[in-house]
């Protein structure tokens, strides 16, 4: 019970990481994000498991480049608010 319990909050983060935030112009690139579109159990797999699937999604993502300033600060909030 513990690890599905655990699977549903990981794949619960992915999905806040990419909430709009109240300016909508500048967050208009999280529409044509991959991730947001994939299946959040890519990037977390079962221990042991390949993150080939999700590196791939990053790595053809067109708002790639937009993305990485506002995953890196969301990270460091998700951290900060679970430490």
């Amino acid at each position: 019970m513990g690890r599905v319990y655990y699977r549903v909050e990981r794949a619960s983060a992915v999905r806040e990481l990419f909430l709009l935030d109240g300016n909508a112009e500048e967050a208009g690139w999280q529409d044509r994000a991959l991730c947001a579109q994939t299946d959040p159990e890519a990037f977390f797999p079962e221990k042991g498991g390949s993150t080939r699937e999700a590196k791939k999604v990053c790595l053809t993502c067109e708002v790639r480049d937009d993305c990485l300033p506002f995953r890196l600060e969301s990270v460091l909030r998700f951290l900060e608010s679970h430490a």
